[in-house]
């Protein structure tokens, strides 16, 4: 088994049976472990969709309008920020691995994507970072299976938070 899936199948353990205390530092912990035993990103954005797909990407630029203002919670290194911010006002992508947040700004940079930044914010961080209201959308893509369930419910009212009526 791939080195990076041993240490994320470790660490699901670890947040299973930690406390809400614990799980705070060790989700950071975690994806930046397993974001350093990845293998090197790809040039071509294509190599760091993780979880999304091109046909993912497509649908999501089909609804999200030109002036939406979008969030994605857990933007590992980047490819959705990358490929959705060409369509909207901005995109704001938010990890808990500065290994995969670095990638991601620097895949940014390449592509000049001006209208798209990305943050070290928690899925259950996010109103603590952002003021109410900001966001027309919220995406997370393979993210809340990785939440703790407690967790994934103060993610969703935090999400709620976000978005504009």
């Amino acid at each position: 088994m791939e080195r990076w899936k041993e240490l994320e199948f470790e660490y699901a353990r670890r947040l299973r049976n930690g406390t809400s205390a614990q799980r705070r530092d060790l989700y950071g912990e975690a994806y930046t472990a397993v974001y350093t035993h990845l293998e090197n990103p790809s040039e071509l954005p294509e190599g760091r969709t993780a979880g999304t797909s091109p046909a993912l990407v497509e649908l999501l630029v089909r609804v999200l309008g030109e002036g939406e203002r979008v969030l994605e919670v857990g933007c590992g290194r980047g490819y959705t920020c990358l490929m959705v911010a060409p369509h909207v006002a901005a995109m704001v992508g938010t990890d808990v691995s500065e290994t995969a947040l670095a990638e991601a700004r620097a895949v940014l940079a390449q592509y000049g994507r001006s209208n798209a930044t990305v943050y070290n914010v928690s899925a259950f961080g996010l109103s603590e970072h952002f003021g109410p209201e900001q966001f027309s959308t919220v995406v997370s893509i393979e993210v809340v299976e990785h939440l703790h369930p407690e967790d994934a419910e103060e993610h969703f009212r935090q999400v709620l938070r976000l978005l504009k009526p």
